[in-house]
C-alpha cells in the first residue's frame, strides 16, 4: 500500500458520503482511476452506504382515499351517547362557595396578607405584599375560569 493509499484510506468513507472538499474529492477521483485497490474500497463503501440507506416508501394507488373512507365510516358508525340535558344549576354556586372558602381560609391562615384595597401604600414598604395579593387574585381568577370551563363542558354534553 503506497503512502497515497494510506492517506486516502481514512478519507474513503467521507468521500462516499460526499463530505470532502472539492479539492480532496478531485484528488481521490484521480487516484482511484489508477489504483485498483482504492477503487475496490470505494465501490465497497458505496455498496455498504446504499444498503444502509432506506428506500423511500410509497403507498399503493388509492391507499389514502381508502383510509379516509374507512375513517369516515368508523366516525359515522360510532354514535356519541347523549345524556339529555344535565341540570348544572347547582354547580355554579357550589364552585363560587369553594372559591370563597379558599379565600377565607387564606385570610385565616395568613392574616398578615393585607386586603387588595389597602395594597397600594404597603407595596413600597414590602414587595412580598404584592406577591401575596396577586396570588390571592390569581386563585380567584382560576376558580372563575374553572367554573366557566365546567359550564361550557356541560353545555357541550346537552
Amino acid at each position: 500500500m503506497s503512502d497515497k493509499c494510506k492517506k486516502y484510506d481514512d478519507l474513503i468513507e467521507l468521500y462516499v458520503l460526499g463530505e470532502l472538499s472539492e479539492e480532496l474529492t478531485r484528488e481521490i477521483d484521480e487516484h482511484i482511476k489508477v489504483c485498483d485497490s482504492c477503487r475496490l474500497k470505494v465501490e465497497t463503501a458505496k455498496l455498504i452506504e446504499k444498503s444502509l440507506t432506506p428506500e423511500p416508501r410509497t403507498s399503493p394507488p388509492g391507499f389514502a382515499r381508502a383510509v379516509a373512507l374507512n375513517i369516515s365510516d368508523i366516525a359515522q358508525s360510532k354514535k356519541v351517547p347523549t345524556y339529555g340535558k344535565l341540570d348544572v344549576w347547582w354547580l355554579v354556586p357550589w364552585l363560587a362557595g369553594v372559591t370563597m372558602i379558599l379565600f377565607i381560609l387564606t385570610k385565616i391562615f395568613a392574616p398578615h396578607i393585607p386586603s387588595l384595597t389597602h395594597l397600594a401604600p404597603r407595596i413600597i414598604a414590602n414587595p412580598l405584599t404584592l406577591v401575596a395579593s396577586i396570588t390571592i387574585l390569581l386563585m380567584m381568577i382560576t376558580s372563575t375560569i374553572s367554573i366557566a370551563i365546567i359550564g361550557i363542558a356541560y353545555q357541550k354534553l346537552k
